[in-house]
């Protein structure tokens, strides 16, 4: 079920995808902070993740700009939303897509939002997972988050472990406890890690998503039907989040699971895929 990544141009950059899987609904999966389109698939559950949403779907992978099988660019050259948003349209125009489903997870959910919002005409339905509207410090009408002094150790500690056993245990003990005994997970997110980026690009990319993330004023644009799915003991997006995002995407539905796993194909992983098959197909 796997393919080799291929590859376009835009703006001298080069782009990487990847589409897998037999269903007939083409699906845009926005994958979550560093990936790489080979190694994604050495690690075990994102594996059976991917393979499940191939069942009832075309489901088509990109590495972001700056990421993984894409062109690297300098760490204070990594792109904006406004790019990926480009990026990611230039991928289903070379694919010859006209509309698709869109399914975002945690940091890359603000980045499906914004491409359902912006082109509706390109979006049948966007599902968002661990997601929320606005990252960075509270604000008087967004009372949640953290500011810089509290990121701060969060950068420091990617920089000083990136690609490392100790950091792979430890970051999947915080993010994913039902797999941080599990060796095989441990080894291929080491695998990943200098594959997918290096330790500056990850810091650099980090303090970006805080500083500029943000779509709260996209929420109302987005005209699709929407499901929104979060876990409650989310240890990265708290759920209160979530339910926030959902309360402010019109006819959105929200689906809450048990759970205190962040990566989407972690814990419940079979229960999300039945959700989001249930919710796109038909729409696709």
């Amino acid at each position: 079920m796997t393919a080799d990544p291929k590859t376009i141009e835009r703006d001298g950059v080069t782009l990487a995808y990847q589409v897998t899987g037999e269903g007939e609904t083409p699906l845009l999966f926005v994958n979550a902070w560093f990936t790489d389109l080979v190694a994604q698939w050495r690690q075990p559950r994102l594996r059976s993740f991917l393979q499940r949403l191939g069942t009832f779907a075309s489901v088509i992978s990109v590495d972001k700009r700056g990421v993984g099988r894409s062109s690297r660019v300098p760490a204070d050259a990594l792109p904006g939303i406004d790019t990926k948003v480009a990026d990611l349209l230039a991928v289903l125009d070379a694919l010859g897509k006209g509309r698709v489903a869109v399914l975002g997870t945690s940091e890359s959910g603000p980045l499906a939002a914004a491409l359902a919002a912006r082109h509706p005409d390109r979006v049948t339905a966007l599902v968002l997972h661990a997601t929320r509207a606005k990252y960075g410090a509270p604000a008087p009408d967004y009372p949640y988050g953290y500011g810089e002094d509290e990121l701060a150790p969060y950068v420091e500690w990617y920089e000083r472990g990136w690609g490392s056993e100790a950091f792979a245990a430890e970051f999947y003990a915080w993010v994913a406890p039902s797999v941080a005994a599990d060796r095989a997970e441990i080894d291929a997110f080491v695998e990943l890690m200098p594959v997918a980026g290096d330790a500056a690009t990850v810091a650099a990319a980090t303090r970006l998503t805080y500083a500029t993330t943000d779509v709260r004023d996209a929420l109302p644009s987005i005209a699709c039907p929407t499901l929104v799915i979060g876990r409650t003991g989310d240890p990265v997006t708290p759920v209160e989040e979530v339910r926030w995002l959902a309360d402010h995407i019109p006819g959105a539905t929200l689906v809450e699971l048990k759970g205190d796993d962040h990566p989407i194909w972690a814990g419940d992983a079979a229960t999300v895929a039945d959700r989001i098959e249930a919710f796109v197909v038909g729409r696709g």
